[in-house]
Protein backbone atom coordinates (compact mmCIF):
# COMPACT_ATOMS: atom_id res chain seq x y z
CA UNK A 1 0.00 0.00 0.00
CA UNK A 2 1.05 3.67 0.17
CA UNK A 3 2.99 2.51 3.69
CA UNK A 4 5.42 0.65 1.36
CA UNK A 5 5.76 3.37 -0.93
CA UNK A 6 6.79 5.40 1.66
CA UNK A 7 9.34 3.13 2.66
CA UNK A 8 10.52 2.46 -1.01
CA UNK A 9 10.90 6.05 -1.11
CA UNK A 10 12.94 6.20 1.56
CA UNK A 11 15.28 3.36 0.31
CA UNK A 12 15.45 5.24 -2.55
CA UNK A 13 17.11 8.37 -1.30
CA UNK A 14 19.73 6.11 0.39
CA UNK A 15 20.60 4.73 -2.92
CA UNK A 16 20.92 8.84 -4.30
CA UNK A 17 23.19 8.93 -1.45
CA UNK A 18 25.38 6.28 -2.69
CA UNK A 19 25.18 7.98 -6.47
CA UNK A 20 28.19 10.16 -7.37
CA UNK A 21 27.67 13.50 -8.03
CA UNK A 22 27.38 15.52 -11.01
CA UNK A 23 25.23 15.22 -14.31
CA UNK A 24 26.04 11.76 -14.63
CA UNK A 25 25.09 10.66 -11.51
CA UNK A 26 21.77 12.63 -11.76
CA UNK A 27 20.68 11.15 -14.80
CA UNK A 28 21.68 7.60 -13.01
CA UNK A 29 18.95 8.89 -9.77
CA UNK A 30 16.44 10.00 -12.14
CA UNK A 31 16.52 6.58 -14.44
CA UNK A 32 16.94 5.13 -10.73
CA UNK A 33 13.72 6.89 -10.01
CA UNK A 34 11.70 6.06 -12.78
CA UNK A 35 12.33 2.66 -13.08
CA UNK A 36 11.06 2.28 -9.31
CA UNK A 37 8.03 4.35 -9.53
CA UNK A 38 6.99 2.16 -12.99
CA UNK A 39 7.72 -0.85 -10.90
CA UNK A 40 5.08 0.83 -8.34
CA UNK A 41 2.53 1.24 -11.54
CA UNK A 42 2.61 -2.72 -12.20
CA UNK A 43 1.98 -3.17 -8.56
CA UNK A 44 -1.25 -0.84 -8.43
CA UNK A 45 -1.89 -1.98 -11.82
CA UNK A 46 -2.51 -5.52 -10.07
CA UNK A 47 -3.90 -4.86 -6.95
CA UNK A 48 -6.70 -2.53 -9.00
CA UNK A 49 -7.04 -5.45 -11.01
CA UNK A 50 -7.72 -7.60 -7.68
CA UNK A 51 -9.92 -4.92 -6.10
CA UNK A 52 -12.23 -5.07 -9.44
CA UNK A 53 -11.83 -8.83 -9.10
CA UNK A 54 -13.31 -8.52 -5.30
CA UNK A 55 -16.09 -5.69 -6.31
CA UNK A 56 -17.33 -7.84 -8.89
CA UNK A 57 -17.55 -10.65 -6.18
CA UNK A 58 -19.65 -8.70 -4.20
CA UNK A 59 -21.88 -8.04 -6.99
CA UNK A 60 -22.38 -11.16 -7.53
CA UNK A 61 -23.24 -12.45 -3.88
CA UNK A 62 -25.75 -9.19 -3.74
CA UNK A 63 -27.54 -10.14 -6.77
CA UNK A 64 -27.77 -13.73 -4.93
CA UNK A 65 -28.60 -12.99 -1.77
CA UNK A 66 -31.56 -10.97 -3.37
CA UNK A 67 -32.50 -13.33 -5.10
CA UNK A 68 -32.49 -15.75 -2.72
CA UNK A 69 -34.99 -13.17 -0.86
CA UNK A 70 -37.72 -14.14 -3.02
CA UNK A 71 -41.07 -12.28 -3.06
CA UNK A 72 -42.73 -10.49 -0.09
CA UNK A 73 -43.94 -13.86 1.29
CA UNK A 74 -40.33 -14.87 2.14
CA UNK A 75 -39.85 -15.93 6.08
CA UNK A 76 -39.50 -12.57 7.91
CA UNK A 77 -35.99 -13.82 9.97
CA UNK A 78 -34.78 -15.24 6.10
CA UNK A 79 -35.22 -11.73 4.91
CA UNK A 80 -34.08 -10.06 8.10
CA UNK A 81 -30.81 -12.36 7.87
CA UNK A 82 -30.16 -11.64 3.99
CA UNK A 83 -30.74 -7.78 4.65
CA UNK A 84 -27.61 -8.17 7.67
CA UNK A 85 -25.92 -9.72 4.95
CA UNK A 86 -26.52 -7.13 2.41
CA UNK A 87 -25.45 -4.52 4.27
CA UNK A 88 -22.09 -6.26 5.02
CA UNK A 89 -21.70 -6.67 1.60
CA UNK A 90 -22.67 -2.68 0.55
CA UNK A 91 -20.07 -2.08 2.88
CA UNK A 92 -17.45 -4.69 2.10
CA UNK A 93 -18.29 -3.02 -1.62
CA UNK A 94 -18.29 0.33 -0.30
CA UNK A 95 -14.77 0.10 1.45
CA UNK A 96 -13.96 -1.74 -2.26
CA UNK A 97 -14.62 1.22 -4.56
CA UNK A 98 -12.83 3.45 -1.44
CA UNK A 99 -9.43 1.37 -1.99
CA UNK A 100 -9.95 1.33 -6.01
CA UNK A 101 -10.35 5.03 -5.89
CA UNK A 102 -7.54 5.45 -3.96
CA UNK A 103 -4.94 3.02 -6.28
CA UNK A 104 -6.77 5.22 -9.20
CA UNK A 105 -5.48 8.49 -7.55
CA UNK A 106 -2.01 6.95 -6.59
CA UNK A 107 -1.34 5.28 -9.50
CA UNK A 108 -2.29 9.32 -11.48
CA UNK A 109 0.19 10.79 -9.16
CA UNK A 110 2.77 8.21 -9.65
CA UNK A 111 2.42 8.83 -12.95
CA UNK A 112 2.80 12.54 -12.95
CA UNK A 113 6.17 11.79 -11.04
CA UNK A 114 7.46 9.64 -13.69
CA UNK A 115 6.55 12.06 -16.49
CA UNK A 116 8.40 14.61 -14.35
CA UNK A 117 10.97 12.34 -13.75
CA UNK A 118 11.61 11.79 -17.85
CA UNK A 119 11.49 15.30 -18.32
CA UNK A 120 14.00 16.16 -15.44
CA UNK A 121 15.83 12.92 -17.15
CA UNK A 122 15.85 14.28 -20.77
CA UNK A 123 17.26 17.96 -19.34
CA UNK A 124 19.45 16.47 -17.58
CA UNK A 125 21.08 14.28 -20.59
CA UNK A 126 20.87 17.41 -22.53
CA UNK A 127 23.07 19.59 -19.58
CA UNK A 128 25.66 16.18 -19.47
CA UNK A 129 25.84 16.13 -23.21
CA UNK A 130 26.81 20.22 -23.28
CA UNK A 131 29.28 19.66 -20.46
CA UNK A 132 30.81 16.94 -22.42
CA UNK A 133 30.97 18.53 -24.95
CA UNK A 134 32.40 21.80 -23.68
CA UNK A 135 34.77 19.64 -21.71
CA UNK A 136 36.00 17.88 -25.39
CA UNK A 137 36.48 21.50 -26.84
CA UNK A 138 38.37 22.81 -23.35
CA UNK A 139 40.57 19.99 -23.91
CA UNK A 140 41.05 20.48 -27.52
CA UNK A 141 42.02 23.98 -26.78
CA UNK A 142 44.39 23.02 -24.00
CA UNK A 143 46.13 20.62 -26.24
CA UNK A 144 47.10 23.24 -29.38
CA UNK A 145 47.81 25.64 -26.32
CA UNK A 146 50.60 23.40 -24.98
CA UNK A 147 51.70 21.92 -28.34
CA UNK A 148 52.34 25.93 -29.12
CA UNK A 149 54.05 25.98 -25.54
CA UNK A 150 56.01 23.64 -26.41
CA UNK A 151 56.92 25.11 -29.58
CA UNK A 152 57.37 28.37 -27.64
CA UNK A 153 60.02 26.62 -25.43
CA UNK A 154 61.78 25.09 -27.98
CA UNK A 155 62.47 28.09 -30.11
CA UNK A 156 63.46 29.51 -27.00
CA UNK A 157 65.92 27.12 -26.16
CA UNK A 158 66.98 27.53 -30.31
CA UNK A 159 67.28 31.06 -29.50
CA UNK A 160 69.34 30.67 -26.35
CA UNK A 161 71.73 28.14 -27.70
CA UNK A 162 72.55 30.68 -30.90
CA UNK A 163 72.54 33.22 -29.11
CA UNK A 164 75.20 31.54 -27.05
CA UNK A 165 77.28 30.30 -30.05
CA UNK A 166 77.38 33.92 -31.35
CA UNK A 167 78.66 35.50 -28.02
CA UNK A 168 81.43 32.65 -28.05
CA UNK A 169 81.87 33.61 -31.59
CA UNK A 170 82.50 37.38 -30.59
CA UNK A 171 84.29 36.19 -27.63
CA UNK A 172 86.73 34.38 -29.79
CA UNK A 173 86.72 37.48 -32.24
CA UNK A 174 87.78 40.26 -29.69
CA UNK A 175 90.11 37.88 -28.32
CA UNK A 176 91.58 37.92 -31.70
CA UNK A 177 91.11 41.29 -32.57
CA UNK A 178 92.92 42.25 -28.86
CA UNK A 179 95.58 40.24 -29.91
CA UNK A 180 96.01 41.31 -33.20
CA UNK A 181 95.76 44.62 -31.91
CA UNK A 182 98.87 44.64 -29.93
CA UNK A 183 100.97 43.03 -32.06
CA UNK A 184 100.14 45.85 -34.42
CA UNK A 185 100.92 48.19 -31.91
CA UNK A 186 104.39 46.45 -30.98
CA UNK A 187 104.56 46.76 -35.01
CA UNK A 188 104.37 50.51 -34.92
CA UNK A 189 106.08 51.08 -32.32
CA UNK A 190 109.40 48.96 -33.58
CA UNK A 191 109.02 50.76 -37.19
CA UNK A 192 109.07 54.23 -35.24
CA UNK A 193 112.25 53.80 -33.14
CA UNK A 194 113.60 51.88 -36.39
CA UNK A 195 112.51 55.48 -38.26
CA UNK A 196 114.20 57.60 -35.27
CA UNK A 197 117.39 55.25 -35.47
CA UNK A 198 117.91 55.83 -39.07
CA UNK A 199 116.95 59.15 -38.78
CA UNK A 200 119.91 59.72 -36.22
CA UNK A 201 122.27 57.53 -38.39
CA UNK A 202 121.24 59.87 -41.47
CA UNK A 203 121.88 62.65 -39.92
CA UNK A 204 125.50 61.97 -37.92
CA UNK A 205 126.70 60.25 -41.17
CA UNK A 206 125.65 63.89 -42.67
CA UNK A 207 127.65 65.83 -39.86
CA UNK A 208 130.91 63.44 -40.85
CA UNK A 209 130.21 64.01 -44.91
CA UNK A 210 130.55 67.62 -44.56
CA UNK A 211 133.57 67.65 -41.65
CA UNK A 212 135.61 65.26 -44.02
CA UNK A 213 134.55 67.91 -47.40
CA UNK A 214 135.78 70.85 -45.44
CA UNK A 215 138.73 69.02 -44.47
CA UNK A 216 139.22 68.42 -48.24
CA UNK A 217 138.76 72.08 -48.91
CA UNK A 218 141.01 73.28 -46.64
CA UNK A 219 143.28 70.52 -47.48
CA UNK A 220 143.65 71.74 -50.88
CA UNK A 221 143.60 75.30 -50.25
CA UNK A 222 146.89 75.09 -48.65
Amino acid sequence: GFDDDSKDLGAGKLMDNAVPSGPAGEIFRLQTQADELTRRIELEKRRTKDVESGIERVHAKIIEQRREMGGVDAAQEKNTHIQRNLKMLENRLDKALGKYNDALAHNKQLRGTIDNLRKERVLFDDIYKKLEHELSEKKNRMGEIIERSDKAYEARDKAVSEMAKLKQQADKEQLAFEKEWRELTKLIEHDKKMRAFMKNKAKAQGAAEEARLAAEADEAER
